[in-house]
């Protein structure tokens, strides 16, 4: 039958259980209380195939229908030509032996604007929850996805200095799509222009996407 798991993700508390092979050790999410509205799974190793079993609440009864979640590998990336000046993102995802690329642009943008929206479009191209290992080089977007933005939400989208929290308008973007998606994320740095293949065709995708708009806009 497998171990059981729970984990927060999107506004629901989920249970689910590990199929085929040993659970590992490491911690698959990290939980937060179910009454916070915008708990959800942060980190961990979590199974490449599990049952997801919806409930409303913490006491809730299981309910009778078990979802059984599409795994989808998620690299993405972000480039600009100036910083600010004109930029560019990219998204390669892979599900089974299916691969979509994904890229696009702005004339005047920063490079943490586009590594926000790379993974902003890369969830957004998802129908239907799925679980996720998302790939990206971007430890501004990671940390700020899975550590800082329950602080800035807490102080009204203010850092700790007091200040306006900057790319508010893609935070929020992005803190909607994981929090109402109902995916289960799993968000891992990698080293860029290190020779991973996912990430160097994530940026090879991101450079397409400022070509585009450069050529649009000229």
């Amino acid at each position: 039958m497998g171990v059981p798991l729970v984990a927060h993700f999107g506004r629901r508390l989920y249970f689910g259980r590990r199929q085929k092979s040993p659970w590992c050790p490491y911690a698959w999410a990290l939980l937060e209380k179910s009454a916070n509205p915008g708990s959800r799974c942060h980190t961990g190793y979590a199974p490449s195939s599990f049952l997801a079993f919806e409930h409303r609440e913490c006491g809730g009864e299981r309910s009778k229908k078990e979802v059984i979640l599409d795994q989808v590998e998620i690299h993405t990336d972000g480039a600009c030509k100036g910083n600010p000046g004109p930029g560019g993102w990219g998204v390669l995802m892979k599900s089974g032996r299916h691969v979509r690329e994904l890229c696009g642009g702005e004339l005047g943008t920063t490079n943490n604007r586009m590594e926000l929206m790379a993974v902003i479009q890369a969830l957004g191209a998802l129908k239907r929850p799925c679980h996720i290992v998302l790939y990206l080089d971007s430890e501004y977007v990671r940390k700020g996805i899975t550590e800082w933005i329950h602080g800035w939400k807490a102080k009204g989208w203010r850092t700790a200095a007091k200040q306006p929290v900057k790319n508010v308008d893609l935070w929020m973007q992005l803190d909607d799509a994981v929090a109402t998606s109902g995916h289960v994320i799993e968000w891992r740095w990698v080293k860029g222009h290190a020779g991973d293949p996912g990430n160097e065709r994530a940026d090879a995708l991101a450079n397409q996407g400022v070509e585009k708009v450069l050529a649009l806009g000229g």
